[in-house]
């Protein structure tokens, strides 16, 4: 299924409102000293992210 530019343009909106407001729900990262947590932290929202645009793509 193709989307018209309507669509594409609300999708768009919608990933970027999420990313940015993704950093705004990890707390200070200086809270946390391993960079193993960091590096979680990362993966969890970078895999998130794109989940969400594969599944605002795939709409």
């Amino acid at each position: 299924m193709s989307m018209d530019a309507f669509e594409q343009l609300r999708a768009l909106t919608l990933l970027t409102i999420a990313l940015l407001l993704a950093p705004a729900a990890i707390p200070p990262l200086r809270r946390y000293r391993s960079r193993l947590q960091v590096a979680m932290l990362l993966l969890y929202f970078g895999g998130a992210a794109v989940i969400l645009a594969l599944w605002l793509l795939r709409r």
